[in-house]
């Protein structure tokens, strides 16, 4: 009878203790609840005002929200990522700063900040919004060009002395070839690129009278270089543009993040200062209008939860097509929605990166030396493909005392990951041939796939997007697919400029 009794006790004893378990949790559950003054869903339902809402935090759209900013408006950048900088930004990775950026960004950029000689648009930008930005550039030499056959590593510049160097020196045309060229090359250049534009390269090589092997051989290896492929259906017009302004590399050694973040952090440090405000992990899926006029942005978080936000002006700056997804077609004139569907075919490719952890910089065989290049290295394989070391140029790209190694390719057809690996295997025995020790300084490595790069759709030979929408007062594009002047950042860059002085100028007049 006592070991019943007990044992009833014991039941009693647990019953209470469960019973004040589930109490406590009850209680802790609603004093969350009271915490929390309003239920998660009504938290974004209040519509809130601006003068001015950007779409897209990479490089041009902060660009554009810093200058709108600093001159007094009401700024509100959304970015459907988890972070700001699209491909142009850099991602922390145990204390790495891995270049291209977060997988849901879509915008057009490169690992390095590609600036045109003559226009200047990113330091100009940078200037324009009052940006503190600890630029390492221009880089010399600009490329370092790799011969695979022979080994022969060649600096080259993108002026006519290293297009001379490039075909005698690294495509080894005799001095007669590269002369006979750089002729055609320059009676191209001499044209007016504006003519040019729609007329892709087929067209033009079919009236070149005095082409030969070795000219074939030059332009298909510069297409290679220059990411326009294929050769023959990139436009004519943009090649005199690129061949009319040079290209300067430029990096970036920020005190706070590595790579290239430095840069998106500098305009998103403006934005800030002068009031603005950047809520990323926000996806826009309505650009609102009323009577042809822009009155605001539809946006959901992760969960599909809503926030509207309402303004007068709104800065697109994704890619230009994408447009379409989230403001009716109707609004826009026939041919310019037609060209924004043959602009999106040209969004095509892959894309790959191997990122390797070394102990110490690597040291190049034929000279004993440690490697101190912060440029580019091009190696000549049938595609796109080199590496740099970030590190280099970013004191906070690696964790003191370590350094960062970044192998990249790309094609214009989409691939798959084996081969891939493949392109970054082949470009590592080569590197294995121009480094001595190698493989004793590895310490980790990794793939990145950011599939489509897109980079190669600058080349089209169509029209990209105005700035200013025909048709919808307040709508601005932005980005590498809009039509103004400079190569790839640069693009970015300068239709930044453009647009927020438009702004400003219809701000001045009301």
């Amino acid at each position: 009878m006592k070991a019943k009794r007990i044992r009833a006790l014991d039941w009693l004893v647990w019953s209470f203790i469960v019973l004040a378990l589930l109490l406590w949790n009850s209680a802790t559950v609603y004093a969350g609840t009271k915490k929390m003054k309003t239920p998660a869903a009504k938290l974004g339902a209040k519509v809130v005002k601006y003068d001015a809402i950007v779409v897209g935090a990479g490089y041009s759209g902060l660009i554009s929200g810093a200058i709108l900013a600093k001159n007094g408006l009401k700024v509100l950048v959304v970015e459907k990522a988890d972070q700001i900088g699209g491909r142009l930004g850099a991602v922390n990775y145990n204390g790495y700063w891995l270049e291209w950026g977060p997988r849901e960004s879509s915008d057009f950029e490169d690992n390095f900040v590609i600036i045109t000689e003559k226009g200047q648009y990113g330091l100009k930008a940078a200037k324009e919004a009052g940006a503190d930005i600890s630029w390492v550039g221009p880089i010399d030499p600009l490329v370092l060009m790799h011969n695979v056959s022979d080994g022969k590593v060649v600096r080259m510049d993108a002026d006519a002395e290293g297009g001379k160097k490039f075909f005698t020196e690294v495509l080894k045309l005799t001095p007669e070839q590269t002369t006979k060229v750089t002729g055609i090359l320059n009676r191209l250049a001499a044209e007016d690129p504006e003519k040019w534009i729609d007329v892709p390269m087929k067209e033009w090589l079919a009236t070149v009278k005095d082409r030969d092997e070795a000219f074939d051989k030059a332009i298909y290896w510069l297409a290679i270089v220059h990411l326009a492929l294929p050769l023959e259906e990139t436009s004519t017009g943009r090649w005199i543009q690129m061949f009319r302004n040079p290209q300067r590399l430029y990096r970036i050694n920020d005190s706070k993040v590595g790579g290239l973040q430095g840069l998106a952090e500098a305009y998103a440090r403006l934005i800030r200062k002068h009031g603005g405000e950047i809520k990323t992990g926000l996806e826009t899926v309505e650009i609102t209008t009323q009577d042809k006029k822009i009155t605001g942005v539809v946006a959901r978080d992760k969960i599909n939860v809503v926030q509207e936000f309402e303004a007068p002006v709104v800065v697109y700056a994704e890619p230009f097509w994408d447009i379409l997804s989230v403001i009716d077609e109707s609004n826009f004139p026939a041919d310019m929605v037609k060209n924004a569907r043959k602009l999106e075919t040209g969004y095509v490719g892959d894309f790959w990166c191997k990122n390797i952890g070394i102990s110490r910089l690597p040291t190049i065989r034929a000279t004993g030396k440690t490697d101190q290049y912060v440029g580019y290295n091009q190696v000549l394989f049938d595609k796109t493909i080199g590496w740099s070391i970030p590190s280099l140029s970013s004191k906070k790209a690696a964790p003191k005392g370590k350094h960062l190694l970044c192998l990249n390719g790309t094609t214009k057809v989409p691939g798959n990951f084996a081969s891939s690996k493949a392109d970054a295997d082949a470009l590592m025995d080569y590197m294995r041939r121009y480094y001595s020790d190698l493989d004793e300084i590895i310490e980790w490595e990794n793939y990145q796939w950011p599939k489509v790069w897109g980079t190669g759709n600058t080349w089209l030979p169509m029209r990209r997007s105005p700035i200013e929408a025909p048709g919808v007062e307040g709508l601005y594009f932005v980005g590498n697919t809009v039509e103004v002047d400079g190569t790839f950042a640069d693009i970015g860059a300068n239709s930044a400029m453009q647009a927020s002085q438009l702004i400003l100028q219809k701000q001045i007049k009301k």
